[in-house]
């Protein structure tokens, strides 16, 4: 991301959430963030509350506001690793390398004229947390089955370059 890009919401509410709970073993293993409204341009407060640390899970609210507006709230749970039963379902689909694709959102591969889409809540079960340093390319999958009543779904997955799922996602998002 350039220096002077802005940074999504998500962003904020994830930096936030792993330096409050500031336990290397508890790596973030779960975000719901519900988008109030959009941010404008300036400062934002970001404030995160531990609603309950066991002794394996830490679970935290983060609430982002603007003034005295509040923009974003979320609910995130981290947790140190489980040794348990595992199972991957989801393998990554065979496709050409990232050097040689385009992605298209979903949502406009179902309709034929310009459509917004902000978002109004977006939930994210991280699978696998990524190697240090790790910087190369991810394959994401994005599908949207449903729309209707001026809203539309859209699940997500995603995967490191050499077929690691390292996350899921749900978005509900309001068609304009």
């Amino acid at each position: 991301m350039p220096a002077d890009a802005p940074i999504p919401t998500s962003r904020f509410v994830t930096d936030t959430a792993v330096t409050v709970v500031a336990d290397e073993e508890r790596a973030l293993r779960s975000l719901t963030v519900h988008y109030l409204r959009p941010p404008v341009e300036g400062p934002v407060a970001v404030r995160a509350t531990i609603e309950r640390q066991g002794r394996s899970m830490t679970t935290l609210s983060v609430r982002m506001e603007q003034g005295d507006r509040a923009i974003a709230l979320a609910l995130a749970s981290c947790s140190a690793r489980r040794d348990a039963a595992s199972w991957d379902d989801a393998p990554a689909p065979a496709v050409p390398p990232p050097e040689d694709i385009a992605w298209i959102p979903p949502i406009f591969s179902k309709v034929s004229i310009p459509l917004a889409g902000p978002t109004v809540d977006l939930t994210v079960p991280l699978r696998t947390p990524l190697p240090a340093g790790y910087d190369d390319w991810f394959l994401v999958e994005f599908r949207s089955e449903t729309a209707v009543d001026g809203f539309v779904e859209e699940d997500g997955r995603v995967w490191t370059r050499d077929g690691v799922l390292v996350a899921q996602s749900r978005q509900l998002a309001v068609v304009i």
